[in-house]
């Protein structure tokens, strides 16, 4: 008898293991590059940068934020960021990632078809565009702290 309880305890064991491996996520990064967050906001606090096509595990969702896992840090990171089903096609682009025809959005629409090709025919065609100007600003970055800075010291508030 007690070997039976010890049998069944074993495979009840094994098959709750098996079903909270299988409710763990991943998902892909889908942008260029993005920072999990302190908690579910655009400007909280940066706990890690993250880039194209790093694998974060999904925890929660709350709203348009996913609560992730990444190299053992636990934050936030919004919906646009991320691609949860590792099988949709990415292809980098100039300002993130493309995903295959039916799996666009809004955010890789909005860098789709411009690339060094592109830029270089809007040079020819207009060579009064200061074309470098466009890059040295898209390249540069603001730090975090500067922007957190920012916020208080102008009292602003975003909404919840």
């Amino acid at each position: 008898m007690k070997q039976l309880y010890l049998f069944t305890g074993i495979f009840i064991l094994c098959v709750l293991s098996i079903s909270a491996w299988a409710a763990i996520q991943t998902a892909l990064i889908s942008t260029k590059e993005n920072h999990i967050r302190e908690y579910n906001r655009f400007y909280a606090p940066s706990l890690v940068k993250v880039y194209f096509e790093d694998e974060v595990e999904v925890i929660s969702q709350d709203g348009d934020w996913f609560k992730v896992k990444f190299n053992e840090v636990e934050g936030w990171i919004h919906k646009s960021a991320i691609v949860k089903n590792k099988k949709q096609e990415l292809r980098p682009v100039l300002l993130g990632a493309e995903m295959a025809p039916e799996e666009e959005d809004e955010v890789t629409l909005a860098g789709k078809g411009f690339n060094p090709e592109v830029e270089y025919a809007l040079s020819q065609e207009n060579p009064e565009l200061n074309f470098a100007k466009v890059d040295e600003i898209t390249s540069s970055e603001v730090d975090l702290a500067e922007v957190q800075a920012f916020i208080k010291e102008g009292g602003l508030n975003f909404p919840q």
